[in-house]
């Protein structure tokens, strides 16, 4: 644990990218306030048919989820900038929200148990995703 207290100390610092394990951003996720999308995202596109599936970016990630698991390997997620508020313990999500997005379905959907918020800024009906 005391390497997720190290990582979210270094997150702290504004911009700061890294690169983490999925287990580790699981716990993160768990520790934070709410990840909270800013207005200037687009919106989540990821999950919408494309006419060419090997570059289904859902298709791409679910198959490496099934390899990592099959090989008993660690899955790393590369490129997620964030920006912790201090005054509310709130994640914002300068870039991967697809992934952190797919990833909160994801685990709502296979019914995982622990309180895990995503806000988007500029909609307000987010406030009713799945708890």
């Amino acid at each position: 644990m005391s390497s997720i207290n190290n990582l979210k100390d270094r997150l702290k610092d504004i911009g700061y990218k890294t690169t983490i394990t999925l287990s580790n951003y699981i716990q993160l996720l768990k520790g934070s306030g709410s990840f909270v999308i800013p207005d200037y995202q687009r919106g989540y596109v990821w999950g919408q048919r494309k006419k060419n599936p090997q570059s289904d970016s859902v298709s791409f990630l679910i198959n490496s989820l099934k390899e990592s698991y099959k090989h008993k390997s660690d899955i790393f997620l590369q490129g997620i900038t964030v920006h912790e508020k201090k005054e509310s313990f709130d994640i914002v999500l300068v870039d991967g929200q697809q992934r952190t997005t797919f990833f909160y379905l994801l685990l709502k959907y296979t019914g995982y148990k622990d309180y895990i918020s995503i806000k988007y800024d500029i909609r307000k009906e987010s406030q009713r995703l799945p708890k």
